[in-house]
């Protein structure tokens, strides 16, 4: 980064809070590939020369740096530095003591500077690296590798049990257009009593299935023992919402060389996961993508509180894709398939359900599993939101369109509606009947408001009045 031409308007004028104002515009901005970012804030008494001296011991110290603003007597100088770094190189720790020993300098304020790589790592995860390519390509795109022009479909059981529903199951997220094939073979379940999962024996099951139907598999890690084992037989690793900050877990991950799915804790802060994704960046992993599964509420009605507003909040911070859980966060079979669309509507890169054969009968999350007719109903409308944003949706090799559903995604005409400016109700009559086909009030058996509700879909804790 070059030394900037003119200096802008002066922040200081109007105290702090034109400062603090002024930085958050600043740090913003799309950031080149550095390690680290500090703002130096220069004595006014100081004159050009001495300025002038400060910018030749930045040269000096090999940093970059550009002017951001005077003041209106022109004397107190802001300075923006930055270290440049190799992809693996860490960042100077130190740096921001000794510029703050500088005589020179007045005030020394950092920013974004806690999770360098997860900053500067890109849009990009590819998740099938293991299938030979020729099987994952249509129309010249790679099935296996995840960006911002895609969207990916994460489904599967909660808990692997037994072979003949796990394989029930593959059969009908595949058919449904399933990206990935979900499973825990590893449970971290709040009672020491509840069932733990199949350990070894599940994991080895669920790869067997995924590579039957030529899905790859995501499934969690707990234990830093069990590292290798996983990522032996594992495409994608998922960190879990409690295992987010066991630090010493996230660096046997990150030094695995497996994709990894990393959960945000329900009261982690952004800061928080981001720095998790460090943990992980910094050990050595190559392709990570972030998940959300509910933060901490104070309502009963719902498990968690499904926090789409982080999507745009991470987007200003890193380009990491973005994968929204509804099955955890809300806990409820009947709010999941209207968070999962309002996911790929608020721009997630892939979302993840939970899907059973017989809920009512699974060994754990009885409540919040996709029953086998929700799937066809919420797959056709992320396809739909998919198509009117211009994305590819990346459908898994078993999938068949059936020909009602591709004649309306073809008359869902992208340019005409990407390119219209104004509400829903003023589209074109064509593009307008499409879209209310395609995505119906009551979608699913056991949306919110069905008469079809089955009895087994309601909680004796949740609201059943004054909806």
């Amino acid at each position: 980064m070059a030394e900037a031409g003119q200096p802008s308007a002066d922040p200081l004028g109007g105290g702090i809070c034109a400062l603090t104002d002024f930085l958050g515009r600043t740090s913003l901005r799309p950031k080149t590939p550095w390690c680290l970012s500090v703002i130096l804030i220069l004595k006014a008494e100081l004159d050009p020369a001495a300025i002038e001296a400060v910018y030749e011991r930045l040269r000096a110290r090999r940093l970059s740096f550009q002017k951001l603003a005077t003041s209106q007597q022109g004397r107190r100088c802001i300075i923006e530095v930055e270290e440049p770094a190799s992809q693996d190189q860490r960042p100077d720790s130190t740096l921001k003591a000794q510029l703050a020993e500088w005589p020179e300098i007045s005030k020394v304020l950092s920013f974004r500077e806690s999770y360098p790589k997860a900053q500067r790592a890109p849009r990009r995860f590819c998740f099938a690296d293991r299938f030979e390519s020729s099987e994952f390509s249509a129309q010249g795109h790679v099935f296996g590798e995840l960006d911002a022009n895609s969207f990916a479909w994460i489904a599967g059981p909660c808990s692997v049990e037994d072979p003949a529903s796990v394989g029930e199951i593959a059969t009908l997220v595949a058919r449904a257009g399933a990206t990935m094939l979900r499973g825990g073979a590893y449970k971290p379940r709040t009672s020491p009593y509840a069932f733990q999962g199949l350990g070894r024996e599940g994991l080895v099951l669920l790869r067997q299935v995924g590579q039957d139907f030529g899905l790859p598999i995501v499934t969690e890690a707990l234990d830093p023992r069990d590292v290798d084992f996983v990522a032996q037989q594992a495409d994608v690793i998922q960190i879990g919402a409690r295992s987010m900050q066991n630090f010493t877990l996230l660096r046997e991950l990150g030094r695995c060389g497996r994709p990894l799915l990393l959960k945000r804790a329900p009261s982690a802060t952004l800061d928080e996961w981001l720095g998790a994704a460090e943990y992980c960046l910094d050990a050595g992993a190559r392709h990570l993508a972030l998940c959300e599964r509910g933060v901490i509420g104070h309502d009963p009605s719902r498990r968690k509180l499904l926090d789409l507003s982080v999507i745009p909040a991470l987007r200003a911070r890193c380009d990491l894709p973005i994968v929204i859980d509804p099955s955890h966060a809300t806990g409820k079979r009947p709010f999941v398939t209207p968070m999962a669309k309002a996911a790929v509507a608020a721009g997630a890169d892939a979302v993840m359900t939970e899907v059973h054969v017989r809920p009512e009968e699974a060994l754990s999350d009885q409540a919040q599993a996709l029953r086998p007719e929700n799937l066809p109903g919420l797959s056709l409308a992320m396809r739909v939101l998919c198509r009117l944003e211009g994305r590819r949706f990346l459908k898994g090799p078993c999938f068949r369109e059936d020909a009602a559903e591709a004649s309306l995604l073809r008359n869902l005409a992208h340019d005409e509606l990407q390119a219209f400016p104004g509400p829903m109700s003023e589209l074109p009559n064509r593009e307008r009947l499409a879209f209310s086909k395609a995505l119906p009030r009551r979608q699913l058996e056991d949306e919110p408001g069905s008469e079809q509700s089955s009895r087994s879909d309601q909680d004796p804790q949740g609201p059943s009045r004054g909806r």
